[in-house]
C-alpha cells in the first residue's frame, strides 16, 4: 500500500505518490509559466499554462460528483469515486491537446494552454500509465464505455484495494480479488 501521511492541523490523511503527483505537476507547470513570462512578459500566457497544467484536474471533481453527491476532502483525495467503475477525466485526453495545439498554429495565445496540458498529460501518462499506455485517450475509454476496471484493471484493482485500507469502501464496493 502507498504510504499515507498525516497533514497536522487539517485532520487529513493522503498518499505520498498524491504529494508527490500534485507537486510533480505544481512546479512544472511553474516553470513552464516563468519561462513564459520570462519570454512574453504577457501574464495572459502564464494564466492560460496554469489552466492547462494546473486545472485540468478538474475533470477529476466532474468525476468525483457523478458517483458522490456529498462532498468530503478525505474521500475526493482518495479517489473514491474509481468505486463507480466509471472513469471519464474528458480534459485528461491526449486528442484534446492534439486539438488544441492544431488551433493554436491558428490562434497563438492557446500555444501555453497546450504546453500546460500536455506537460500534464506526460507527467500523469509516466506515472500512472505505465500498464495501460492508452488511457489517457479518450477514445480508449469511450471504446471501453469509460469502465475503469475494463480498460485498467490492474490499476483500478490497486486503487480500490487503497479504499479499502482507507475506510471508504462500503460493503457492496469491495474489488473481487
Amino acid at each position: 500500500m502507498d504510504k499515507i501521511i498525516h497533514i497536522p492541523g487539517f485532520n487529513l490523511k493522503i498518499t505520498r505518490r498524491l504529494i508527490v503527483d500534485l507537486s510533480l505537476h505544481f512546479f512544472t507547470t511553474l516553470l513552464a509559466a516563468y519561462l513564459f513570462y520570462s519570454i512574453t512578459n504577457n501574464i495572459i500566457w502564464v494564466i492560460l499554462v496554469f489552466v492547462g497544467g494546473i486545472l485540468i484536474d478538474t475533470d477529476h471533481f466532474i468525476d468525483y460528483f457523478l458517483h458522490l453527491d456529498k462532498w468530503d476532502i478525505h474521500s475526493f483525495l482518495h479517489g473514491h469515486f474509481i468505486a463507480s467503475r466509471k472513469l471519464y477525466l474528458i480534459f485528461h485526453a491526449w486528442e484534446l491537446v492534439l486539438i488544441i495545439a492544431i488551433s493554436s498554429l491558428i490562434f497563438s495565445f492557446l500555444i501555453p494552454l497546450w504546453v500546460g496540458m500536455m506537460i500534464h498529460l506526460i507527467i500523469d501518462s509516466l506515472m500512472h500509465a505505465r500498464t495501460t499506455p492508452l488511457k489517457y485517450f479518450i477514445l480508449f475509454r469511450w471504446k471501453h464505455n469509460f469502465c475503469f476496471d475494463k480498460f485498467d484493471y490492474y490499476f483500478y484493482k490497486k486503487q480500490m484495494k487503497n479504499l479499502r485500507n482507507a475506510g471508504l469502501l462500503k460493503e457492496d464496493e469491495k474489488v473481487e480479488e
